[in-house]
């Protein structure tokens, strides 16, 4: 696509209605055409927040209060512990990479900051930490980059098989709750946990399309593309480990589902 129609297609989604943006059918889009859906819906989802945390904080200033706001909660999960929710003041995008979680590295992660971008396109579904016991489940791959955890190792690595299980959880009120559990990996040199970050822009498109699948949509299937990668090391994959990982062995990794 041209800079020129580029830009004319970013006009086009901004003259758009929220109601219209969120029914677009992301499955006819290109991926920098996704990429900027998703953007637009962000920037939309954004707007009454921000006008109302600047009433807030003009209010909270004249009283002489210190507010956060924007808050978001965190759930960072690697054990049979309870959920550590962390706040953070910065939106998600979904054209960039997650940050890297604010605790120490652990088996896997779940990212409910996400749950925004879900939300914008597939209603009526609610993000719950519970990964255990399911309705519905889906084991598939994501995209992540990993730097090692290990002290004084700083290896780094990019993986397109990150092992990941959505699980779907129905509710009597007809809404449909869910978690992505995406699980670590390990360096080859010290075999410590990788420090993850995300490319965010497969985590919305796949677990948005499970979800609407899930809900009883009828949807295309999408084309099956195959991409050679080295051997998938299975005692480095925490999916593997879980006895989760989609594949441990083939080199042939399909991608889209």
């Amino acid at each position: 696509m041209t800079l020129t129609n580029a830009k004319k297609f970013r006009n086009k989604l901004q003259r758009m209605d929220r109601a219209e943006l969120n029914r677009l059918d992301m499955a006819r889009y290109t991926r920098d055409e996704r990429r900027w859906i998703n953007d637009e819906r962000v920037r939309r989802s954004r707007e009454p927040a921000e006008a109302n945390a600047g009433i807030e904080a003009l209010t909270n200033s004249m009283a002489g209060l210190t507010v956060d706001l924007g808050l978001r909660a965190r759930v960072e999960e690697g054990n049979d512990d309870d959920s550590d929710f962390l706040a953070s003041a910065d939106p998600p995008t979904a054209a960039s990479w997650s940050p890297p979680p604010a605790q120490p590295p652990k088996p896997w992660h779940l990212f409910p900051e996400y749950h925004v971008l879900i939300a914008e396109s597939v209603p009526r579904v609610v993000f719950t930490p519970n990964v255990r016991g399911a309705d519905h489940e889906y084991t598939t791959f994501l995209v992540g980059r990993f730097t090692c955890s290990g002290e004084g190792c700083g290896k780094a690595w990019t993986s397109g098989k990150v092992a990941t299980k959505i699980r779907g959880y129905d509710r009597r009120d007809g809404q449909l709750e869910y978690s992505v559990q995406v699980f670590n990996q390990r360096c080859k040199t010290c075999e410590s946990l990788g420090w993850m970050n995300l490319e965010i822009e497969a985590y919305v498109e796949r677990v948005e399309r499970r979800l609407r699948i899930w809900k009883g949509e009828s949807l295309p299937r999408l084309p099956w593309n195959e991409k050679h990668t080295p051997p998938h090391k299975s005692e480095l994959c925490e999916g593997c480990k879980a006895g989760v990982c989609p594949e441990s062995s083939d080199r042939v990794m399909r991608l889209g589902l």
